[in-house]
């Protein structure tokens, strides 16, 4: 009588290219790479930009939002409420990372000091 054959255990799904979880699923903090070269982190508080032409940090007080442009080179811009832009291009096949970090911001109200 010979002896069964070993046989593999299944593989795990693998995710599916550029997959991000709903928002309400990302912990905190959240970074995603805009370019090879260029990343973006927000821990809540404090957004931050490395790796284009310096580092960048805006605090969530400022109310920044981002807004995406598309075409052949597409551009991302970092808006406060008061008007401060920074604008980068970004790698389309990271959209939809960047817009779940959209999503979070979007959802984060400016603090505010107690009284």
């Amino acid at each position: 009588m010979r002896p069964e054959p070993y046989k593999l255990p299944e593989p795990p799904e693998a995710p599916k290219p550029h997959e991000v979880p709903p928002h309400h699923e990302v912990p905190l903090p959240y970074e995603v790479l805009v370019t090879d070269t260029v990343l973006i982190s927000f821990d809540g508080r404090i957004l931050e930009l490395f790796g284009y032409s310096d580092t960048h940090r805006i605090h969530i007080r400022q109310a920044p939002r981002l807004e995406f442009g598309t075409g052949r080179n597409p551009r991302m811009t970092i808006v406060t409420g008061r008007g401060m832009r920074h604008s980068l291009p970004y790698d389309a096949h990271r959209l939809d990372g960047l817009r779940v970090l959209a999503e979070r911001l979007a959802q984060r109200p400016p603090e505010r000091p107690e009284p």
